[in-house]
């Protein structure tokens, strides 16, 4: 896929080459376009540093403030965080929280509010990204 790179071990390349599968896990690439790239390589506009801050800030953008917040209390209290589904369900999509239970239910849905608790793949986010 032309104009995706990595940020493998510290540098960014070309994923044109084979990539390990944790090379190529979402948290761990990023689209840059062509002039992006070049000017990166010649060490001109983007430091890896801004690059970095920019993927931290697609990944949050992503996760939401509301997910950050509950996946860094889940974190913190290992028992996790009873919400809103709908609230979370994105980031059980992603492999970074699991629904343990429902809680409470209104007439016919059964889960208004439900317990979620993070996985072993959110913990690596947060500790990756947002430490």
């Amino acid at each position: 896929m032309p104009g995706v790179y990595t940020f493998a071990r510290g540098s960014i390349g070309n994923s044109s080459k084979q990539l390990s599968a944790e090379d190529a896990a979402p948290d761990n690439i990023i689209v840059l376009c062509h002039n992006c790239h070049h000017s990166y390589h010649r060490g001109k506009g983007l430091s890896e540093e801004k690059v970095r801050d920019r993927k931290r800030h697609l990944i949050h953008k992503t996760i939401t403030t509301y997910g950050l917040n509950a996946m860094k209390i889940a974190m913190r209290n290992d028992f996790g965080v009873i919400a809103m589904p709908f609230l979370l369900y994105h980031l059980v999509d992603m492999g970074y929280m699991s629904k343990e239970e429902d809680q409470m239910g209104y007439g016919a849905q059964s889960d208004a509010t439900a317990r979620f608790a993070i996985t072993q793949t959110g913990r690596a986010l947060l500790s990756k990204w947002f430490a």
